[in-house]
């Protein structure tokens, strides 16, 4: 081969250094040194050879190769500043048991996240090597410093050969990080983070089956998540592993002004999945501090997973919360009006009807809100009291046992009513279905007989009723009109309508009155004898009459 020219994309073109002889056939292969790059000051160099008994040898030498150009094969969501320089060694004999060393350095650069130019690494100059004889790894070293952050660093060797696949293997693996801040950045779900972290492994049985132990520790951190407005301070952590076996876990952090503890264990028996037993308490803890919602919450909560089956139990206290969203609307997204499908159908409906995977959910959880519970939806202010059991039987929804009770005012009809009964039940039913009991009022003047009239809200949270009643009760019509005026008169003399009038003459007054509590209409005209004196005649659709009238005007 004489010449060959590679552009990579954003990353220039390179060439062959100088021609390469090749030789293939039906039986063997080989390739003499093979060297592409830009210049002598960065290449690749590569030769090998095959045949078709199954021999293969390989070799390649780096100089300043970027750690990048894997971007170019799979992107990874990473820019690499790093540069790779040594030397790499593989072949396998005819039985197929490969052999190989390898020796690379890894020069000073950084680590990024392409979708945040905020969240890098620094990494000092790094080494790499390791030592593969008949398919079993002897030796390898990895270190990675990281200035300003911590550092990487491990070995592993293979102590006596001669005893093939029972030959004891040790080594260990250091990981000390002054700063997670760094790291933590790379992590999606946490928006900021800070404190210390090691991690000190060993290695330790055989080469086929290799044993792990060690600790690790995470000191003075803290961790914030914005979407709940999740602040937590003075996290300490210290786990345990043993034997590829048993994980312990043992920690405590502050939330707000409060204190939890968590203590985690883990048992991998062989499943695909080992069991996780979750413990965390803690008392007065703000777990929510949003502009919509703030919570503090007092936690007492176990919970255990097998692979197959989630396991609850405990008691959450909400003692003090405020919840005041900002938007109650909804929207949706639909197609227009004037779509229409010709042929096939939507893309949704592929698995329509289709049942999605099983969640197994078993345990109880009882939910306990104080007195101090407020929600304010700017239509409704209640303060919410009560608990509840909720139990799982193997179904995501919950059945769910106990009440809320509710105190506070909504407003209706252009009204701010008081609540004299507000309830949410739930007697043994899913709790997504909870009976709700609401009943709203004011207080009624002008009426000897009628003094409240209100709203009452009932029925289930997927289906409610709602009636504007009177107390004592009356037609629904004159409970809306009494809602809304908040007093009562007398229908004969006008009022309990709307009425317009006016000075027909200097001592002649005519009025015109719309029923408000069922069809009705007046006409009245009344004369004034002397000041505060006069007749009144009112027509009306039920009755007419002649009265004598005395006004006191303030």
């Amino acid at each position: 081969m004489q010449s060959l020219q590679l552009g990579i994309e954003n990353q220039g073109r390179i060439a062959l250094l100088e021609p390469a002889g090749l030789a293939w056939s039906m039986t063997a292969a080989s390739i003499e040194p093979f060297c592409i790059g830009d210049d002598e000051r960065s290449f690749l160099c590569a030769e090998g050879r095959w045949n078709a008994g199954g021999d293969m040898r390989s070799s390649i030498d780096l100089k300043d190769v970027p750690i990048d150009l894997v971007n170019r094969i799979a992107p990874t969501g990473f820019a690499f500043d790093q540069l790779l320089s040594g030397s790499f060694t593989w072949q396998q004999d005819a039985n197929g048991r490969p052999s190989g060393q390898a020796d690379i350095s890894v020069s000073p650069g950084a680590l990024r996240d392409t979708t945040d130019s905020r969240a890098s690494i620094d990494t000092g100059s790094g080494h790499i090597s390791f030592d593969v004889q008949d398919g079993r790894l002897l030796t390898g070293v990895i270190d990675l410093p990281m200035p300003g952050t911590g550092r990487v660093g491990g070995n592993f060797s293979v102590l006596d050969v001669t005893s093939g696949s029972a030959s004891p293997v040790a080594g260990n693996l250091d990981i000390s990080v002054n700063n997670i801040e760094r790291i933590a950045a790379l992590i999606p779900i946490v928006d900021e983070a800070g404190g210390n972290f090691n991690v000190n492994m060993s290695l330790s049985g055989t080469i086929v089956e290799p044993l792990l132990a060690g600790e690790f520790r995470l000191l003075d951190a803290r961790l914030n998540y914005r979407p709940l407005g999740l602040k937590i301070d003075d996290l300490r952590l210290a786990g345990r592993f043993q034997d590829n076996r048993n994980l312990e876990l043992d920690g405590n952090f502050r939330a707000g002004d409060g204190l939890a503890t968590v203590r985690m264990r883990s048992l991998n028996d062989g499943a695909a999945f080992p069991d996780l037993d979750i413990d965390l308490q803690g008392d007065n803890l703000t777990l929510i501090s949003v502009p919509d919602v703030q919570a503090i919450v007092d936690i007492d909560l176990r919970a255990r997973y097998d692979g197959s089956s989630l396991k609850l139990g405990g008691k959450v206290v909400i003692p003090q919360a405020r919840i005041t969203p900002q938007n109650l609307t909804a929207d949706r997204v639909s197609e227009s009006t004037d779509v229409v499908i010709v042929a096939g159908k939507r893309p949704d409906s592929q698995n329509a009807g289709q049942p999605a995977g099983k969640f197994d959910v078993r345990g109880e959880v009882e939910l306990e809100l104080g007195k101090n519970v407020v929600i304010d939806l700017g239509i409704a202010k209640a303060n919410v009291s009560g608990d509840a059991l909720f139990t799982w039987a193997g179904e995501p929804i919950p059945l769910a046992n106990g009440r809320y009770d509710l105190q506070g005012d909504i407003r209706a009809f252009g009204q701010v009513l008081e609540i004299a009964e507000g309830s949410i039940r739930f007697p043994n039913i899913p709790a997504n279905n909870p009976f709700i009991r609401v009943r709203a009022e004011r207080e009624i003047f002008g009426n000897s007989q009628i003094k409240r009239a209100g709203v009452l809200v009932d029925g289930t949270a997927r289906r409610q009723t709602i009636e504007a009643y009177t107390n004592p009760p009356s037609n629904e019509e004159r409970a809306v009109t009494l809602l809304v005026t908040g007093s009562d008169f007398d229908l004969e003399q006008g009022i309990g309508a709307i009425g317009f009038g006016t000075y027909i003459a200097p001592k002649l007054f005519v009025s015109y009155a719309i029923g408000l509590f069922e069809s009705a209409n007046v006409i009245s005209a009344r004369y004034d004898l002397k000041k505060g004196f006069g007749v009144k005649a009112t027509s009306g659709q039920r009755s007419s009459g002649v009265d004598f009238v005395y006004r006191i005007d303030r």
